[in-house]
């Protein structure tokens, strides 16, 4: 039997773990009858693949991962670190592959501290990105238990909309991506969620909500719903097999 080669089993591993996002080339739109039946599809050019998918891969030969993204038929990605290099030398690897990353995850700094922050927005900047996207809170990692009462997320809210005005002047977006504990009840207000406080408190014009398909899924949430209902700016959909 005859084993697939690298590329091969890239192709393999991300249509496992991302199947909306593995065909690029087939998100297009598909003629139907006369007048019916047609499909509509995302542009292949509006995808972009989520890198955390492929951090394992990455992290043993970027360059040769990146290489075989493109020839599968991606053109921008959303980064989640720079796999030990350099900003340069990562936006380096990139441009050698033909990819843009167009977006990228990166937690504000949490107290905030405007220094910082302002580093990593030089940082999307240099990289050319047009979004800037904070990939996760709500957890106590000294309990390992999810944040479920008001406070601090309406705290974080703040914190949001500052990193937010900020990433506005620096000619960026900021976002903010869930997962399934942001749709929990909180103690405090059985009536009210945690993306409740979030969509209510961050401003719309500093702040929109990348709203991630498979995580909303999982927090009890009609996805579609959500989308037209909660300011989302894109979505993101994670796969679990």
């Amino acid at each position: 039997m005859t084993r697939p080669g690298p590329r091969g089993r890239l192709r393999q591993r991300t249509r496992a773990r991302t199947p909306a996002l593995a065909g690029p080339a087939l998100a297009q739109e598909e003629p139907g009858g006369e007048g019916r039946g047609r499909r509509h599809r995302v542009p292949s050019d509006q995808i972009s693949i989520q890198l955390f998918t492929l951090r394992d891969q990455l992290a043993i030969d970027l360059e040769g991962t990146l290489q075989a993204l493109h020839q599968i038929g991606y053109t921008r990605v959303e980064h989640a670190g720079f796999v030990g290099r350099t900003v340069q030398e990562f936006k380096a690897a990139l441009d050698a592959a033909g990819l843009w990353a167009s977006s990228g995850h990166v937690p504000i700094p949490q107290p905030f501290d405007p220094v910082a922050w302002s580093a990593s927005l030089a940082d999307a900047k240099t990289l050319g990105s047009r979004y800037i996207v904070h990939p996760f809170f709500g957890i106590n990692f000294t309990t390992g238990e999810v944040v479920r009462t008001t406070a601090p997320w309406r705290a974080f809210a703040r914190d949001l909309n500052r990193a937010g005005r900020m990433a506005r002047d620096a000619g960026l977006k900021l976002g903010y991506h869930n997962h399934n504990w942001e749709f929990f009840r909180l103690t405090d207000n059985p009536s009210r969620t945690a993306y409740d406080v979030l969509t209510d408190a961050t401003d719309p014009e500093l702040v929109h909500l990348q709203l991630d398909l498979f995580w909303a899924t999982r927090g009890a949430r009609d996805p579609v719903a959500s989308s037209g209902s909660t300011r989302a700016g894109f979505c993101s959909s994670t796969s679990r097999t």
